[in-house]
């Protein structure tokens, strides 16, 4: 059952991040998530870190839906790099894909990698 829902929670996550780099940001909206705090106008680089970083944490929920052991590395490795994605295009609003993302992490490593 819980394998069940963190998986799915996991490809959720990880789609989420591409839906939400991928439009084009409105000059209206709150937030611009092409727009970095430290490396001001970055779309192509946050692009790529959110597709990358969404396609890796979906892949590691479906290898968690499918009792595979390679899903503790790939979900590290999307886990990282949501992280970074975050950390460089931070505002507040980022605070729940940062609980999730940081949990990600934290259960890959609790799992362990697989040699």
């Amino acid at each position: 059952m819980w394998r069940s829902a963190l998986g799915v929670l996991l490809i959720v996550h990880g789609l989420l991040h591409i839906l939400i780099w991928s439009p084009k940001p409105s000059p209206t909206a709150k937030i611009d998530p092409s727009h970095s705090w430290l490396l001001g106008a970055a779309r192509i680089l946050s692009l790529v870190l959110a597709i990358t970083a969404g396609l890796l944490i979906a892949a590691a929920g479906l290898g968690l839906l499918s009792d595979q052991s390679w899903w503790s590395l790939v979900g590290l490795a999307g886990g990282v790099l949501s992280l970074a994605l975050f950390g460089l295009f931070f505002t507040p609003w980022w605070l729940a894909g940062i609980t999730i993302s940081a949990g990600v992490v934290i259960a890959a490593l609790r799992t362990g990698i697989p040699a």
